[in-house]
Parts: C-alpha cells; sequence; structure tokens
C-alpha cells in the first residue's frame, strides 16, 4: 500500500498535472517488471543500463573529486614554509610519483630518455611494497609474541 501510495503522489500526480517529463521513470519502471514475463525479458535491459549508466556518472563525480583529485593537488602543492626538510619530501615525493607513473604507463619497452625514471619508478614501487610487507610481518610477529609470553604466563 505504501509504494502505490508514493508511486501515485511521487509520479502519477504530477504527470495528471501536465508534467508529461514523469512517463520517462513510469515507462522505465514497467519495463523492469517484464523480467518475469520470458518472451520479454530482453526489455528489462533498458532500464537496468539506464539506472546503472546515470548512478554511475553521478558516483563518479564524487570519486573523482574525493579521491583522486585531492591527491593530485596535494601531490603536486609546494609546501608553503621554507623548512628544507618539507621541500626534500615535496621534490621525493614529485619525483617518485612521476617515476612510478611512467613505469605503469609506459608499457613498451623502457629505452631512451625514460629507461632511468622507469626502472627508478620500479625501485621505489618494490621498496614501498617492500616495506609494507615488512610492516605486516613485524605486526603479526609482535601479535604472536604477545599471545605466546600470555600463554607461558598462563601454563606455569
Amino acid at each position: 500500500m505504501t509504494t502505490i501510495n508514493n508511486s501515485r503522489r511521487v509520479a502519477f500526480v504530477p504527470l495528471l498535472q501536465g508534467e508529461i517529463i514523469y512517463i520517462i521513470p513510469i515507462i522505465m519502471g514497467i519495463l523492469m517488471y517484464t523480467i518475469y514475463l520470458p518472451q520479454y525479458r530482453w526489455l528489462t535491459r533498458y532500464s537496468i543500463a539506464t539506472l546503472v549508466g546515470s548512478m554511475l556518472g553521478v558516483q563518479m563525480r564524487g570519486v573523482l573529486s574525493a579521491r583522486i583529485l585531492t591527491q593530485i593537488v596535494s601531490t603536486i602543492t609546494p609546501p608553503t614554509g621554507a623548512d628544507l626538510m618539507s621541500w626534500f619530501n615535496f621534490v621525493y615525493i614529485a619525483i617518485g610519483t612521476f617515476c612510478a607513473l611512467a613505469y605503469f604507463l609506459l608499457t613498451h619497452e623502457h629505452t631512451g630518455a625514460l629507461q632511468y625514471p622507469t626502472k627508478i619508478g620500479r625501485w621505489l614501487l618494490m621498496l614501498g611494497m617492500g616495506g609494507m610487507f615488512g610492516n605486516t610481518v613485524m605486526f603479526r610477529m609482535a601479535m604472536l609474541s604477545g599471545r605466546a609470553e600470555y600463554l607461558l604466563q598462563v601454563l606455569k
């Protein structure tokens, strides 16, 4: 009953008041129910494709803004202070980002001027992933030693 009242209030009443644009979501919604009719099941694809495509477009805007663009801006924004270590970190991250992207984006054989940046990018990626792996191993060993110490105290 709630669905019927909501559909009437949101779609059918404005349609009867002359807002003809509401016919599109009504038709799309009716096409969703053709999935239960084997001979007309193919009609469901149009409404699902429209729904998925529109939601993908809406979500991509948020993802690009929140996750990708803020990372790019943070990477290319130089430090405001005159601290030497801040500038060293900025240059290191900028060069490391360029080299890692060159390694990933240039999939052909690395020769010529881009030979060394791609090698540096590969080494920086290996160092970063090795550091993450080492951190994981250290954490698990710390957890294991803590549990072993607890068990040895309990079993005394």
